[in-house]
């Protein structure tokens, strides 16, 4: 059947996270940007296709090259304009807007936030990027109930990125999502079919998710 590189054809292909691509792999997709060509598997006849190709990681590509994880001719054939999309800490201008956006989302439109729990969120370092403020806004409507937001609805932010004496240390990505869940799971009376529709996943997906979250806690 078709693949992704015959679909894209006089389009665009975007392959999210290549860095995590394998050696192998990435010979080969080497080669078809350099050819335009592949096969189908079990397939002895080559095709073509013309594609606009876009990637992205989160990885430092050129350090990857100096450990032998990413092939040097694969990387100076793919870093023709190089786009960098700084961390939410670097841009916390943006917070604001994204914050109105997760609430759209939510059909929590109406709901505001208070100018002291925005600076609030201004001010925490977000190691998880957009990812963890979405989950955080997620959190805070549940906790909310649809009233008025307050500090209290955004545990865990712990004031200023930079710390301080006696601030509780900010939590990471995998905790907010496991509280997130258990908020989720504790909403739902423990019907885990609603808590998967709540997210817009399957129900393996979730208790893999939730497996996952105890094997690294």
């Amino acid at each position: 059947k078709q693949g992704l590189i015959e679909v894209a054809d006089c389009g665009t292909l975007f392959l999210d996270e290549i860095g995590d691509m394998d050696l192998p792999v990435q010979a080969q997709l080497l080669k078809v940007i350099e050819e335009k060509t592949y096969r189908r598997v079990g397939e002895v006849h080559a095709r073509q296709s013309d594609f606009r190709l876009i990637c992205a990681t989160n990885k430092d590509l050129s350090g990857e090259v100096q450990k032998g994880r990413f092939r040097s001719d694969l990387f100076f054939r793919i870093n023709l304009f190089p786009i960098t999309l700084p961390p939410l800490r670097e841009r916390p201008e943006d917070i604001p807007q994204l914050v109105e956006y997760f609430l759209g989302q939510a059909g929590c439109a109406e709901q505001q936030v208070p100018p002291g729990v925005m600076d609030l969120l201004r001010s925490y370092g977000w190691p998880g990027n957009i990812r963890e403020l979405r989950n955080v806004v997620e959190r805070a409507i549940l906790l909310a109930r649809r009233g008025a937001f307050t500090a209290e609805h955004f545990p865990g932010l712990g004031g200023p990125a930079s710390g301080g004496p006696g601030q509780k240390k900010p939590q990471g990505l995998k905790e907010i999502e496991k509280e997130y869940l258990q908020t989720l799971i504790a909403a739902s009376g423990g019907d885990m079919k609603k808590v998967a529709e709540a997210l817009d996943v399957s129900r393996a997906t979730l208790y893999r998710k939730l497996k996952e979250l105890r094997e690294e806690t």
